[in-house]
């Protein structure tokens, strides 16, 4: 009698795991599926009044291709780990005075990589030394944003910083993607608002250009100062 008590509750116990993992893959698919629980939240923050379906890919390059769709002319530059994910730079090919530049930022989710938040610019090269765009975040949704990002056309420009009135000073991270590109990107505190005063500075520290950013959501250039 005792040994089938323990039998029966060895059997529990067994069931009781295999119901809680079952139930752990359940929620996480549920959250993570295209049009899920996280889609749902995401569309929240967008300010939609339905939820969009989110593709999951195996990489975070394969996550932004599938939303943003694979004839895309785009092509990743530069990827950056970030906490909870990925900042994937993208651009398409440029004519002679244009220059773009695309941030998307892809969550590591369990069952892949989702999007979760990006955007674009495209700009001409005329008298610019900084191209910048500024991009707000997401309401409740954890992201990198605010940010800004944007390309450095002027070679003599070594440093970037961005500093506003309630957070201060942020060094800008500047990248060479090739032996003709290079771009910029730093994060912004979201308990800061603008106005934001980016200043570029050549290789002995001197300032060499600035602008004041007045919105969150903006992009323009910036010249030299002369």
């Amino acid at each position: 009698m005792e040994i089938f008590k323990r039998y029966k509750r060895l059997i529990w116990i067994i069931t009781l795991v295999l119901f809680s993992i079952l139930l752990y893959f359940l929620i996480l698919f549920l959250n993570d599926r295209p049009g899920g629980f996280s889609d749902y939240r995401t569309s929240k923050a967008l300010g939609m009044t339905s939820s969009i379906k989110i593709p999951l890919g195996k990489t975070p390059e394969e996550a932004v291709q599938k939303f943003r769709g694979d004839d895309s002319p785009n092509r990743v530059i530069y990827q950056e780990p970030v906490d909870e994910g990925v900042l994937v730079f993208l651009n398409h090919p440029e004519e002679e005075d244009t220059t773009n530049l695309q941030v998307e930022f892809v969550r590591k989710a369990k069952l892949g990589w989702k999007w979760v938040w990006g955007a674009g610019f495209g700009s001409s090269k005329s008298n610019a030394a900084l191209i910048y765009m500024s991009m707000s975040g997401l309401d409740k949704i954890p992201t990198p944003f605010p940010m800004i990002i944007g390309n450095v056309l002027d070679p003599s420009i070594k440093s970037i910083t961005a500093e506003t009135k309630e957070s201060g000073e942020h060094k800008a991270k500047l990248v060479d993607v090739d032996s003709e590109k290079t771009i910029w990107f730093v994060s912004i505190p979201s308990s800061s608002v603008p106005p934001i005063d980016v200043k570029g500075f050549n290789q002995e520290g001197r300032l060499v250009a600035e602008s004041i950013i007045n919105d969150f959501n903006d992009s323009n250039k910036i010249e030299l100062i002369r």
